[in-house]
C-alpha cells in the first residue's frame, strides 16, 4: 500500500482545527407530527476531519468512553486487563503512563498531539504462558457515521517476549450490520522475525531499527500509519495476530498517536427542536401540551419545578452564571432548569429528578438532550463532605418498566478534588471543563445525552455521587437542545 505524506499536513491543520460536533437531539414518536419549526439534518452536516489532541489530557488519564476525547468517538479496549490512557513523550525514568522506550526516552516519537496506549507488562502470564492481548475498538456515537479514519502505530516489533516468528496487524472498518467496509492494508501488515525477545532478523530487517519508534521509516512496523475510508462506518478494530496466538499482539509495548477521523451526522428528516423561548422566563415547562402535545417534562418528588430560562436573562431565573452572564450558552431557543436554593432550615440543596414521559398511545425511538454547566460547582452538604465522584446518565424505559437503553452504557462519570470549585480530577480543571462557555462538547459542562430503541415511553436523567446515590453534585446547571 502507499503511505500518507498528507497526514503531516493534517497535524499542522489540527492546531487550527476546532474539533466540532454537530449536536443532534432527536425525539420521534409514532404518527407524531411536530408542532414546532422543522429542521432537516443533512448527512454532510459534519465534513471536517477531527484530529484528537491528547495533550490536553493528563498522562495516565483514561481515554476510554464516549465523549472522553470527542463527542462522536468512543475508544474501547474490551477484553484486555488494562485501560487505554493518555501518553506523551517523557523522560528516561519509567512511569505509570509509559508505553515503550526508544533511545532511552519513554514514548519517544509521539507526535505533538500526544497519544494513548494500554500499559502492559513485558512477560507472559506465569500460569497461561500467554501475553496480555491488545483489543482496540473505535466506536462512532449513535446518530453519526464516519467515512475516514487514520491512526499511527509506533514502536511495534522490536520487542517479542512470546518468541513469535510471524506477526500481523490490520485496521478493519464495519458498518451497522457488522459488514466489513474496508481494511488497511488490504493484506495485513505482516512480517517475520527470529524468535528472540529482541529480534534482529526477518522479512522486516533488523527490528531493533525497523520496529523502533524513532528509527523506523514510515511504513515499517515501528512507524506505521493505518488509513480507512468508506461510507456508513460505525466501528473500527485494530486487529493483531501471530503464529502463537490468533488474537495476540506479539509486541505488548507500543503506542498509538495521530488519531484523525471525520464524523458525519446521519440523515434525519422531519425533526424539530423544542423552542423554549416561546415561554416567558420562569414559566413552567412541565405537563403535556405545554411545549408539545405528546411529551411531558416532569420533576417528580423535587422541591422545585422546571421553568423556561434564557441566555442573558433575569437574575432570579438564573440556573447558573458563566463568565458573568446568566445562563450563558443556552442559545436562541432557550432551555429549562429547576432553580435550586439551599434549604434555610437544613442547609441542604434539594436533588434534581428529571423525567420525560411519552403520552399514552405513543412511543419514542430516539431522544437526546444537552446538559450545560455541570461540574464547576460542588457544594454538597459541608466542606468536609464534598463529593469527589460524579455520575450522570440518561436511561430509557419501555411500557413494562424495562430498561431499553442508557447513554454511554455506563454513566458520564468523572472524579474531582474535594473542593467547592474543583480544579483537578479525571475531567481536568472543572472551572473550565465544567463551565458552559469554556467546556468542549463531550466534557461535563457541555454534554449531550442520547438514547435510542423501540417502545420507549419514559426517560430519566439520573444523578449520583459518592455521598448520595440519587444526588446531583452540582445543583446549578441547565438543559437545552431537546428536539423531536
Amino acid at each position: 500500500m502507499s503511505h500518507r505524506p498528507e497526514l503531516k499536513l493534517l497535524y499542522k491543520m489540527a492546531k487550527l482545527l476546532v474539533i466540532s460536533s454537530v449536536l443532534f437531539v432527536a425525539f420521534q414518536a409514532t404518527n407524531l407530527h411536530a408542532s414546532n419549526s422543522q429542521q432537516t439534518f443533512s448527512q454532510n452536516a459534519t465534513t471536517e476531519i477531527a484530529c484528537v489532541n491528547f495533550v490536553g489530557i493528563a498522562p495516565g488519564t483514561n481515554v476510554e468512553g464516549l465523549g472522553t476525547i470527542h463527542p462522536a468517538l468512543n475508544i474501547q479496549t474490551e477484553g484486555t486487563t488494562g485501560n487505554a490512557v493518555a501518553i506523551r513523550k517523557g523522560h528516561s525514568e519509567a512511569g505509570p503512563a509509559d508505553a515503550y522506550r526508544s533511545n532511552e526516552i519513554y514514548n519517544n516519537g509521539i507526535s505533538e498531539m500526544g497519544g494513548f496506549a494500554v500499559i502492559m507488562g513485558e512477560e507472559p502470564d506465569p500460569i497461561t504462558g500467554k501475553m496480555e492481548n491488545h483489543k482496540y475498538q473505535f466506536l462512532i456515537n449513535n446518530g453519526y457515521v464516519a467515512d475516514y479514519f487514520t491512526i499511527r502505530m509506533l514502536d511495534f516489533g522490536d520487542l517479542n517476549p512470546s518468541g513469535a516468528t510471524e506477526h500481523s496487524v490490520t485496521l478493519v472498518a464495519y458498518d451497522k450490520e457488522g459488514m466489513e467496509v474496508d481494511r488497511d492494508p488490504l493484506k495485513p501488515l505482516e512480517f517475520t522475525s527470529d524468535g528472540a525477545k529482541k529480534p534482529t532478523t526477518g522479512s522486516a530487517g533488523n527490528l531493533q531499527i525497523t520496529g523502533d519508534a524513532t528509527k523506523a521509516k514510515e511504513g515499517q512496523p515501528g512507524n506505521y500509519v493505518f488509513k480507512i475510508s468508506g461510507s456508513n462506518i460505525v466501528r473500527f478494530e485494530l486487529q493483531f495476530s501471530n503464529n502463537l496466538d490468533d488474537e495476540g499482539s506479539s509486541d505488548p509495548k507500543f503506542g498509538l498517536t495521530d488519531l484523525c477521523f471525520r464524523p458525519i451526522l446521519e440523515t434525519r428528516t422531519g425533526l424539530s427542536c423544542v423552542d423554549f423561548s416561546v415561554l416567558k422566563e420562569g414559566q413552567s415547562v412541565e405537563g403535556f401540551r405545554t411545549l408539545h402535545p405528546n411529551i411531558n417534562i416532569q420533576t417528580p418528588g423535587t422541591a422545585g419545578e422546571a421553568v423556561a430560562i434564557k441566555d442573558n436573562g433575569e437574575e432570579k431565573w438564573s440556573a447558573y452564571v458563566s463568565k458573568g452572564i446568566v445562563n450563558n450558552g443556552i442559545g436562541d431557543k432557550g432551555g429549562f432548569a429547576e432553580i435550586m436554593k439551599r434549604d434555610k432550615d437544613t442547609g441542604k440543596i434539594p436533588n434534581h429528578n428529571y423525567h420525560f414521559q411519552i403520552r399514552k398511545g405513543f412511543v419514542a425511538e430516539e431522544f437526546s438532550i444537552q446538559m450545560l454547566d455541570f461540574g464547576d460547582w460542588n457544594p454538597s452538604d459541608a466542606p468536609e463532605h464534598r463529593a469527589t465522584k460524579h455520575y450522570v446518565t440518561l436511561v430509557a424505559y419501555d411500557s413494562r418498566g424495562m430498561e431499553i437503553d442508557r447513554d454511554l452504557l455506563n454513566p458520564l462519570k468523572f472524579t474531582s478534588e474535594k473542593k467547592e470549585h474543583p480544579r483537578s480530577g479525571s475531567a481536568g480543571d472543572l472551572r473550565i471543563t465544567g463551565d458552559a462557555s469554556t467546556a468542549n462538547p463531550g466534557q461535563p459542562g457541555k454534554y449531550t445525552f442520547s438514547v435510542s430503541g423501540s417502545d420507549i415511553v419514559r426517560l430519566e436523567l439520573q444523578f449520583s455521587n459518592n455521598l448520595d446515590d440519587a444526588g446531583s453534585s452540582d445543583p446549578n446547571f441547565a438543559l437545552t437542545n431537546l428536539c423531536h
